[in-house]
């Protein structure tokens, strides 16, 4: 089963990042940040992403958000 999200670190502080669309990647799949944490003593950001869904996809696009 494919997972439907992932997280990674990022320097400084991110998270204004929430709510911001990523991708494609290489499988064509688009993110969305819905959560981050900033660690001000190492001056780090966690940022966790979710898959978009194929319909939401499918809306953005037809929205011209994406192409």
């Amino acid at each position: 089963m494919r997972e439907t999200g992932f997280a990674a670190t990022y320097p400084g502080d991110r998270v204004e990042a929430i709510g911001q669309l990523m991708g494609p990647n290489l499988l064509g799949e688009y993110f969305r940040v819905f959560d981050a944490e900033h660690d001000q003593s190492a001056d780090k950001t966690r940022l966790v992403f979710k898959i978009l869904p194929p319909d939401e996809v499918k809306a953005l696009a037809q929205a011209g958000v994406i192409r």
